[in-house]
């Protein structure tokens, strides 16, 4: 199985408050993946994470390994030596 995007034990919180807590999960590189979850659950805080949209909110922290294949591999976004996507 190929991998897209993997996942280890992301933390979003915004101020004080924590919204993602320990996520860890592989995404493949075929099918549908769904995400589902209660209202004010973090879903949607969890996919900004994807594209770092969450960096442009005041106070927040992301901590954690994010890797996304984009034609060179799995490369941790959230990395010191990430180049800017």
């Amino acid at each position: 199985m190929s991998v897209i995007a993997e996942v280890v034990r992301l933390h979003v919180a915004f101020r004080q408050q924590s919204v993602v807590h320990d996520v860890t999960f592989t995404l493949p590189d075929t099918g549908i993946t769904v995400l589902v979850g209660r209202s004010g659950s973090g879903k949607t805080t969890l996919l900004r994470t994807f594209n770092r949209l969450n960096e442009e909110f005041p106070d927040s922290r992301t901590t954690g390994t994010l890797r996304l294949n984009l034609g060179k591999g799995l490369q941790d976004i959230y990395a010191p030596t990430a180049l800017p996507l």
